[in-house]
C-alpha cells in the first residue's frame, strides 16, 4: 500500500510542477486541504481511529527539498515496528519549461534543489522561521542544449506556493498588433512598463472578443481566446 507520506509528497509535487510549468512571475498555486483529505479518506487513511491530525501536521510542517521522506529525521525515536509521522518531500525529476537558448518549451532536468532557510554549511546558520515558511531554489538544465541551468525561486507560505524569481527571465509571446512596445520592455527587463503593456493588452483583448462586464477571466485565458480572432 502506498504510504501517506508518498501521497502527500505527490500532491505537493504536482502543485509545484503546475507552478513552474504554468505560472508566470509572482503568480501562485495553492494546495486544497479539503481535496487532500478527500483523497486520503478514499484511500483508507481516515478509517477507524485515524484522524486528520497527522495530515495537517505534515501539510503545515517543513517540506524537504530533496527526497528525504524515507529517511528517519533526527529527534524521532520510533518504537520497533512503528511508522514515523508523515512528511512531505519533492520527488520530481524535471519539468517542461521555456529554454532561453532553444527558445521553445523543452524537457528540463532537475540539477539542484535547496531550502534557503536551512543551514547549508558552517558559514550559513540558517534562518529562524515558522516551519511552513520556506524559500526554495531549483536549478533545471535543458535536455537538448545542456547550457547553464535555469534558476527558479519558489516561496512557500503554508499551502501557497509563489514563483518569486526566475533567471533567465521567461520570454512571453506578446501580440504585436495590440502592444507594439511590449517586446522592447521584455528585452530591457522593465517590469513596470511590462505591467502597463499587460493592462493595455487585456483591455484591448476584452473589447475585441466582447468580454461581459464583471468577468473574472484571467489575462492568459483572454489571450488564448483572442488569438483565433486575429489569425
Amino acid at each position: 500500500m502506498t504510504s501517506l507520506s508518498a501521497i502527500l509528497s505527490r500532491i505537493a509535487e504536482e502543485a509545484l510542477v503546475r507552478l513552474l510549468e504554468g505560472k508566470h512571475l509572482y503568480q501562485s498555486v495553492r494546495i486544497d486541504r479539503d481535496a487532500v483529505l478527500a483523497e486520503a479518506k478514499d484511500l483508507g487513511f481516515l478509517e477507524g481511529a485515524r484522524t486528520e491530525a497527522p495530515i495537517d501536521q505534515a501539510l503545515n510542517s517543513e517540506w524537504f527539498a530533496h527526497d528525504q521522506v524515507s529517511v528517519q529525521r533526527p529527534g524521532y525515536a520510533m518504537p520497533d515496528g512503528a511508522e514515523p509521522p508523515p512528511s512531505i518531500g519533492f520527488f520530481f525529476k524535471g519539468i517542461k519549461a521555456a529554454c532561453a537558448s532553444c527558445k521553445t518549451i523543452v524537457p528540463m532536468n532537475l540539477m539542484l534543489s535547496l531550502d534557503l532557510f536551512k543551514p547549508q554549511d558552517r558559514f550559513w546558520p540558517g534562518v529562524e522561521a515558522p516551519a511552513s515558511d520556506q524559500d526554495f531554489v531549483f536549478l533545471f538544465q535543458c535536455q537538448f542544449c545542456k547550457t547553464t541551468p535555469d534558476a527558479f525561486l519558489v516561496r512557500r507560505r503554508g499551502l501557497k506556493l509563489t514563483l518569486c524569481g526566475r533567471a533567465p527571465m521567461e520570454i512571453v509571446d506578446v501580440p504585436q498588433k495590440v502592444v507594439p512596445g511590449a517586446t522592447k520592455s521584455l528585452a530591457n527587463r522593465d517590469l513596470r512598463a511590462l505591467a502597463y503593456h499587460g493592462l493595455v493588452r487585456e483591455s484591448s483583448t476584452e473589447r475585441e472578443i466582447r468580454v461581459k462586464p464583471g468577468s473574472e477571466e484571467l489575462g492568459d485565458d483572454l489571450t488564448r481566446q483572442w488569438r483565433p480572432v486575429k489569425t
